[in-house]
């Protein structure tokens, strides 16, 4: 400013002093009137040069001052840019640094009165120098990437873009420095990621294909190749719905799910034709493709032969067939119980048993919802120790309590229940109904024991028999017997002591006769005529 009124004063000293070129005026001659319009005239034309000369001036201060208020506010709105920018900035001339802002000097760690007139290759580490210093003195002005060096002598991928400016009348850089250590990891990390996508789609045990917004297949996968008998070359381009065995309806899916129309397969089955003609059923998946403005550009597609699978269903299927047809006919009681001895399944019979109209109806139950205490306590001591033990009840005779007081008899064998890691999860048995055959067995056993005691009641008077029957040793003349020991007795008395038989005494006709004579005779006849005989 001062030098500018510097200028001013002088430019103003010098039309101050510049004389008019009036003409000279005698004593001698007095000017004329037309002289005097001359000399005037001469004079105004002067007077504009002078003010035209002064606006001139003023004029080219004003502009001055405007360029310089300019420039400073400039400055300043860079100073404040620099300041809030996110990135490093570095004014350098000819690689030693003028100026930094705080992101640029936060970033190398160090204070502004130390980078301050460093060389900036100083702040690359050996190998990125050249690089550094060939791009910035080729005025290279497009972002490139060198490894920055820090004061404590960490390192940190930086993207630099240079740009020539003027700066105070001199022709400097600057320099825009951004960390991007984080940023090359991403990549990196994506990269990895991508590459063990790739992997995992080339190498996954189940199909995968891409389908582009056509609804043709732009990707797939060596698995899928090897399933359907196709080549690369000869799957790229076809139709999605190609090898699915209803085509037509296949290709109105593909397109309603690439219009947005059709919601994505999930764990959809579907009948798969190979190249050959063959087919197979499998499992297909779905994920809808979008660009970046959210619009459907494809389909990626697992598919899964599911050919074992079905055929263990298929088996399975016919287990349970086959279980279900042994539960729901057998005679005998078939159930499973929880650990707390709950029921969780039983067979209809068992039920009817518990007349249950359904089998579902016991479960959550136990046996102290259907027998009395006498019962079920036993038949739970019984499970709960099969469970802690692991060891089997087989062929236990059980007499069943009913609340009603009526009795039934089973033959059960309890087995532990375990689940397919072989950890007991509770119980299951089978229990056959043995009332009758019990019942029968009471009433043999009460026959048995009344047909033994028969027995041996004829054991004995067999035995007393045999020996009255046998050859009895007599008397021809007295008719007395003689005993094991020898001793002659009276027939009476072998009788009695050798048999249970009782004698009574009586006289026969003959010895009547004999005894009695007349006596006898009239007495026979009077009984006949009174009817006594």
């Amino acid at each position: 400013m001062a030098e500018r009124k510097k200028h001013s004063g002088q430019a103003m000293g010098k039309l101050a002093k510049k004389k008019v070129n009036a003409p000279k005026v005698t004593s001698r001659k007095t000017p004329s009137t037309v002289e005097l319009h001359r000399l005037r005239a001469q004079l105004e034309h002067q007077a504009a040069e002078l003010q035209l000369a002064n606006e001139r001036f003023q004029s080219n201060a004003t502009e001055r001052n405007r360029v310089e208020k300019a420039l400073r506010e400039s400055e300043e709105r860079f100073n404040r840019l620099a300041q809030a920018s996110l990135e490093g900035i570095a004014i350098h001339e000819k690689g030693r640094i003028l100026d930094a802002n705080q992101v640029f000097i936060d970033l190398f760690g160090y204070e502004l009165s130390e980078i301050i007139g460093m060389n900036v290759l100083d702040l690359a580490t050996p190998e990125s120098r050249d690089l550094v210093r060939n791009n910035f003195l080729m005025g290279y002005e497009k972002p490139y990437e060198a490894m920055g060096l820090r004061k404590d002598g960490t390192v940190f991928v930086g993207e630099l873009r240079g740009k020539s400016i003027s700066y105070h009348g001199r022709t400097v850089r600057v320099t825009v420095v951004r960390d991007i250590t984080e940023r090359k990891q991403a990549e990196k990390a994506l990269r990895r990621n991508e590459e063990k996508f790739k992997e995992l789609f080339e190498e996954a045990p189940f199909g995968y294909h891409e389908v582009d917004e056509l609804g043709n297949i732009c990707a797939v996968n060596r698995a899928e190749l090897k399933m359907l008998g196709f080549t690369k070359e000869e799957m790229i381009g076809m139709p999605a719905w190609k090898d699915i065995s209803d085509s037509e309806e296949a290709r109105k899916r593909v397109l309603g799910k690439l219009a947005g129309n059709v919601p994505p397969n999930k764990n959809s089955e579907r009948i798969v034709v190979r190249k050959d003609g063959t087919s197979f059923p499998a499992l297909i998946d779905d994920v809808i493709l979008r660009d970046e403005q959210g619009k459907i550009n494809g389909i990626r597609t697992a598919l899964l032969d599911i050919t074992d699978r079905k055929l263990v269903e298929e088996a399975l299927a016919k287990e349970q067939f086959l279980m279900n047809m042994l539960m729901d006919n057998v005679p005998d009681h078939i159930y499973f119980k929880d650990k707390e001895s709950r029921f969780i399944r039983m067979n209809k019979s068992h039920a009817a048993s518990f007349r249950l109209g359904d089998p579902a109806e016991a479960v959550g139950k136990t046996d102290f919802d259907f027998f009395a205490e006498q019962h079920a306590r036993p038949a739970f001591e019984d499970e709960q120790k099969i469970m802690k033990t692991g060891q089997p009840l087989i062929g236990l005779e059980e007499k069943e309590t009913w609340p009603d007081g009526s009795e039934t008899w089973v033959t059960t064998t309890k087995m532990p229940l375990r689940d397919r890691e072989g950890e007991i999860i509770g119980t299951f048995g089978i229990s056959k109904d043995i009332t009758k055959r019990k019942k029968a067995e009471e009433a043999l056993q009460k026959t048995s024991e009344e047909r033994e005691k028969l027995i041996k009641e004829l054991q004995y008077a067999l035995e007393n028999i045999k020996t009255l029957q046998g050859l009895i040793p007599i008397c021809a003349s007295c008719k007395k017997i003689r005993d094991d020991k020898g001793y002659w007795g009276q027939v009476e008395e072998y009788i009695l002591s050798h048999s249970s038989a009782k004698l009574s005494h009586g006289i026969c006709p003959d010895c009547a006769k004999k005894l009695y004579g007349d006596l006898y005779e009239k007495a026979i006849k009077k009984n006949l005529s009174e009817g006594n005989v």
